[in-house]
């Protein structure tokens, strides 16, 4: 399976239905790690119904970036060199599960989780919404945290703004992840959806089918 494919696309909705232990949540983690260093300024959100999901994902990004998975041996200290440090002894990842885990980069890049109660979690805005486990997320999160991205990437305001001169933005992206689960699942509904739509032609839809 050509798992680049998954990282140089640039399509709105994404849905990677991969096997149990094919390696979801390092991907994901060098998807996130990767995008928030190329694009400055990206909101990005790990959305999960618990926080232990949410901050499996979180702490699969840290070790990576901290060479602490055994089976890489790599001293690559390009993204943990890139994170804004609150104190001259933290790492730049916090870890918090009342407020939710959260990390910076000096571009101004923004990765945070949110799980558990969605809907206090409304109005904010994302470039980057991660469904992790979307096989076990509820229609109510779904219909809460999806609007986060009805601001297009391509907004812009400012008095020195001229369209002519900046290129344009890669566009919001929906990444729904998660292994085979029932047909009656919201999961199961966005990986149809999506492959009718991709075989219909529609650019804005991709499925990676890993199973």
């Amino acid at each position: 399976f050509p798992y680049t494919t998954l990282f140089r696309s640039t399509k709105e909705y994404v849905v990677w239905a991969m096997s149990r232990n094919a390696g979801k949540t390092f991907l994901v983690g060098c998807f996130l790690m990767a995008r928030n260093l190329l694009f400055p300024k990206l909101q990005t959100q790990i959305i999960s119904e618990n926080w232990v999901t949410a901050n499996d994902t979180f702490a699969k990004m840290r070790n990576i970036a901290q060479n602490n998975i055994k089976t890489i041996v790599s001293s690559n200290t390009v993204f943990i060199d890139e994170l804004y440090k609150t104190k001259s002894d933290s790492d730049g990842f916090i870890t918090d599960f009342k407020s939710g885990s959260r990390c910076e980069l000096n571009n101004g890049s923004k990765i945070n989780c949110i799980a558990g109660s969605s809907r206090a979690a409304r109005g904010r805005r994302s470039n980057v919404n991660v469904y992790d486990e979307a096989g076990f997320i509820s229609q109510d999160t779904f219909d809460v945290t999806e609007p986060y991205m009805s601001q297009t990437a391509e907004f812009k305001l400012g008095s020195t703004f001229d369209a002519d001169v900046y290129p344009l933005d890669i566009p919001n992206i929906r990444l729904y992840i998660g292994s085979a689960s029932d047909t009656n699942s919201n999961f199961y509904a966005k990986y149809k959806d999506g492959t009718k739509q991709m075989l219909a032609g529609n650019d804005k839809y991709f499925v990676a089918d890993a199973t």
